[in-house]
């Protein structure tokens, strides 16, 4: 997973093979991952906001949170 200072709102996730499991937070900004779907599940039971974000396995994929837009516009 690569995050660039100069696109705060955009992060590059390369996902091999292996088991990769992501869930994202739009209000707070994050993104979680790990090789085991049990232990996100374990730790995030009480929490409300996390979603899945599938991604295809040797597929590169970018995300454009849309978060950074909306924060933009409560700031203008």
């Amino acid at each position: 997973m690569l995050a660039s200072r100069r696109r705060p709102g955009m992060v590059l996730v390369l996902k091999g093979n292996q088991p990769l499991e992501l869930r994202i937070h739009r209000r707070h900004r994050a993104v979680l991952y790990t090789s085991d779907p049990a232990f996100l599940d374990a730790v995030l039971a009480d929490e409300r906001g996390w979603r899945p974000l599938p991604l295809e396995p040797r597929c590169p994929s970018s995300r454009r949170a849309r978060i950074a837009n909306r924060n933009r516009r409560r700031q203008a």
